[in-house]
């Protein structure tokens, strides 16, 4: 929803009335039923005006407000979903009870708040005042400009920081609870591998297949050809057992240097070792995992700890159905761990919730207050600009509601005196552009308070 801030001047001839009250009277008039039209306060009505400056800087200025404007509108509107997504991920949907969901109805529709009176947006609009105290009325415009920027700049960059640390915790969390409700190709492991399924000496380690079963008879008739042990690695024997000391002392000046070389690389490679102890998973002719489920089973393979790349490779590349080689270790006792680590996640979760909606219900009331303000600045600005020096201008909120056409016709209507004949046709109709985008005989900037239509 949105309020349309509209100025015109008042006083002269040819303006849009003799005074702001009689302005005002006239623009109520002039609006369909139902559309609410009152004074927006900005400085110089009834005290010290905001410091116009010379013509160049305000016109300045008044580049640089478009787009500020837009800047501060997206930060203002990040904060108030991020805000939303918060408060509905507090909810469980399918357990919330209707009374609840009323009572969060309510207040995603009037939420989020600003200021210590905890105001609602719409009524932060229609109540805005100008803050002396963070604003001084003495500083030149494109100061003022600037520090609402740089200070709105700082909101934004942080609230990215703080989305993803949040983000972090959740993806983790995501983690636990897929791991939890997978198959065996994802989930975890503990509690299903258990210290007996488990064998681990210095030189062999088991590893776990989770095997499609469209695979199964595959996997057990090839599994202990996958992986290769270098000769030179092997546990039992050593570099000096095969050949690369032979490799080694050839004579390379020698004529059959390169060829006798290439023989031996041969016979070196043909006396690399099966990584698989045999049966390891089972019997072939009748397989039995330690855990299956509708898609996988899952078999323990022993391998020696140095062919488990090796074994890996040739399970990938060596079969006509993925073999997915867990990464997982067994140790005792972690099923207690995993669960601690699941409860202290949930509860940094919870933390962490907690405190980035508090955090960006209290920016959110900064931003959208310097955003009011900033509303008030290219108000004054774009004034000036069109009705020139001393500011005598009305300036008023119209909410049009759904009745957007209808207000824009009566606005064109009422105040198309203040254009000269030749810019007459210049006035965008009201089906080409809303607010702030189009050209019209009078200022026009749209406030819309909140992103969603709550309000």
């Amino acid at each position: 929803m949105s309020y349309w801030l509209v100025a015109v001047p008042f006083g002269d001839k040819g303006a849009a009335g003799k005074d702001d009250a009689s302005v005002r009277a006239q623009l109520k008039n002039a609006m369909p039923q139902d559309v609410a039209v009152q004074k927006f306060e900005v400085p110089g009505d009834r005290g010290p005006g905001l410091k116009v400056g010379t013509l160049d800087s305000l016109m300045t200025a008044s580049d640089d407000l478009d787009r500020v404007d837009r800047y501060v509108e997206g930060v203002v509107h990040r904060l108030e979903k991020e805000i939303r997504s918060l408060l509905l991920a507090e909810v469980d949907l399918e357990k919330e009870q209707p009374k609840d969901r009323e009572r969060r109805e309510l207040k995603m529709r009037t939420m989020p708040y600003i200021g210590e009176k905890k105001l609602t947006a719409e009524v932060s609009v229609k109540q805005f005042s100008w803050d002396e105290p963070r604003y001084p009325i003495k500083t030149p415009v494109p100061e003022l400009i600037k520090i609402i920027q740089d200070s709105v700049q700082r909101m934004d960059e942080e609230l990215k920081v703080k989305q993803m640390d949040y983000s972090l915790i959740r993806s983790a969390l995501a983690t636990v609870a897929r791991k939890k409700d997978g198959n065996l190709a994802n989930k975890s492991l503990v509690g299903i591998v258990l210290k007996h399924h488990v064998v681990a000496s210095n030189h062999l380690d088991t590893v776990f297949c989770a095997v499609p079963k469209s695979g199964l008879q595959e996997f057990m008739q090839n599994y202990e050809s996958w992986g290769k042990v270098p000769a030179a690695e092997h546990p039992k024997e050593t570099k000096r057992s095969f050949l690369l000391h032979k490799i080694e002392e050839l004579d390379k000046e020698s004529s059959n240097y390169e060829s006798e070389k290439q023989r031996l690389m041969v016979r070196q490679l043909e006396l690399q070792t099966n990584a698989v102890v045999p049966g390891s998973a089972g019997d072939k002719n009748h397989p039995d995992p330690i855990a299956e489920d509708s898609e996988y089973c899952l078999f323990p393979v022993v391998i020696f700890k140095t062919a488990r790349q090796s074994f890996e490779q040739d399970a990938n590349q060596k079969s006509s159905v993925r073999i997915i080689v867990r990464d997982f270790t067994y140790h005792d006792e972690q099923d207690k761990t995993e669960a601690n680590d699941a409860r202290k996640l949930e509860l940094d979760e919870r933390s962490a919730q907690e405190k980035l909606k508090k955090w960006a219900e209290t920016t959110y009331s900064e931003s959208f207050t310097a955003w009011m303000h900033l509303k008030c600045i290219r108000a004054f600005v774009e004034s000036v600009l069109r009705y020139g020096l001393p500011p005598r201008v009305s300036y008023s909120l119209i909410k049009p509601g759904r009745q957007d056409e209808k207000v824009r016709k009566a606005l064109n209507m009422l105040y198309v005196h203040l254009l000269d004949k030749d810019k007459k046709d210049m006035i965008s109709k009201p089906e080409e552009g809303g607010a702030g985008t189009s050209f019209y005989p009078y200022v026009d900037l749209e406030i819309k308070y909140t992103c969603d239509d709550h309000a």
